[in-house]
């Protein structure tokens, strides 16, 4: 049995005959658990046991009949102590706040397929949505998205646009596990001062409601005319006796009068009788370009006959950069120097001497040649040529490779034998 205090309390804080039951069980399993010696001991703050437990109960209930401040109103405990009871209370009684009841969650979706309403959905949730937040705020004990606040406008307004198979409250309560009295409060508020929501309500149903004209369908679908390619050019009319007679005339004169049209005018001629092309066509574009007289070949060799000593310049397009510098031999270059100097030698002669012309390049670079092709010959077996390898073929030269002391010793064996 509870204390009159205690009842008191809860009186003073429950408005709902189901929130007050379900708290007064509770209250002694709480004050059980939380005496001295149980790990769980509140003292002198045990004097809120009810309000907390009639606040556990409204939340598990989600009905929202007890609310946080109301709770610690009615506890007379200070914020901080509230909170730590509450904590604590919740923790004992987890165990008996866990079991949820054995009913579906409401949702608008749900009754809307339920109840089979005329009305789309997409437009019948936007009133609901509004009826909702105005009963909110007529109200303010009410809660948005609270299965009961939900089942309740979703009846108000099936019973406003008259759906057939909305049953009476009680069976629709009945068959949504609810109780028909917590709806009915608010369907009372809802039909008491919401008369603009309702007649908006009732208007779109029977615009939903109101078939479309078949003829207005068709005109919106037909598809618009094809605008006249040539507005200046006059509608082509169906062949009469008179135009025929006219058309025969006038093919009899015409090869007499008409002069004689050559090429170029018979395909204009066509182009012209040819008939329109569609909107949606595209006409195809000679893309190929002209040739340019530059990759034409010549037909005749020419006129001036190669000479060796003659070089031509090559494009700047087509030169290739060597990737790795000729290194002359030593030889070369003290053959070169030799012959330079001899080559300044010779130029310097007297005044009165005859001018003898000395083509220094010629015989500079045909003694060089010589010279550098006997020296090639000399250093082709000692010198190897350095060549440069990408790195990935790096494995294959060192695995493939001898020793040039083994090259040298298995020649001289070749040279032996």
């Amino acid at each position: 049995m509870l204390s009159k205090a205690d009842e008191e309390q809860l009186q003073r804080v429950c408005g709902n005959d189901e929130t007050l039951n379900a708290a007064r069980k509770l209250v002694p399993l709480a004050k059980a658990r939380t005496k001295q010696g149980s790990g769980h001991y509140l003292a002198e703050l045990a004097t809120g046991l009810p309000a907390i437990c009639a606040y556990l109960v409204a939340k598990h209930l989600n009905n929202n009949d007890v609310t946080l401040d109301n709770a610690r109103h009615a506890s007379c405990l200070r914020t901080n102590d509230f909170n730590k009871a509450l904590r604590t209370v919740a923790g004992v009684l987890e165990s008996e706040l866990s079991i949820k009841k054995g009913r579906k969650e409401v949702t608008y979706n749900m009754l809307h397929e339920k109840y089979n309403v005329g009305l789309p959905f997409a437009s019948f949730s936007g009133f609901l949505r509004q009826a909702e937040h105005a009963v909110v705020q007529l109200d303010a004990r009410h809660k948005i998205g609270s299965p009961d606040i939900r089942a309740a406008i979703f009846f108000w307004a099936s019973s406003t646009i008259n759906v057939k198979d909305i049953p009476t409250l009680d069976e629709f309560a009945q068959d949504n596990s609810m109780l028909s009295k917590r709806l009915a409060p608010t369907i009372k508020l809802l039909a008491e001062k919401c008369n603009t929501l309702k007649s908006k309500l009732v208007e779109a149903a029977k615009n939903s409601s109101r078939p479309s004209s078949p003829t207005k369908s068709l005109l919106q679908a037909s598809s618009p005319r094809t605008p006249r390619r040539s507005p200046t050019k006059p509608f082509r009319e169906l062949p009469t006796r008179e135009s025929v007679k006219k058309q025969r005339q006038a093919q009899t004169i015409q090869p007499e009068t008409e002069p004689l049209k050559t090429k170029g005018d018979a395909v204009i001629s066509d182009a012209e009788m040819a008939s329109p092309e569609t909107p949606t066509k595209k006409r195809k574009l000679d893309t190929s370009s002209p040739t340019s007289l530059s990759k034409k070949r010549m037909q005749f060799p020419p006129v001036t006959p190669v000479a060796s000593h003659i070089t031509h310049l090559a494009s700047p397009t087509k030169t290739k950069i060597n990737p790795t510098p000729a290194v002359p031999s030593p030889l070369r270059r003290s053959a070169r120097f030799v012959l330079q100097q001899e080559a300044d030698a010779s130029m310097e002669v007297d005044d009165d001497e005859e001018d003898v012309p000395v083509d220094v390049n010629r015989i500079l670079e045909f003694d060089l040649a010589k010279v550098g092709n006997e020296a090639d010959e000399d250093l082709r077996g000692e010198r190897l040529v350095t060549r440069r390898f990408r790195p990935v073929y790096q494995d294959y030269r060192q695995w493939f490779t001898r020793d040039a002391r083994v090259v040298r010793i298995w020649k001289e064996a070749n040279d032996v034998q």
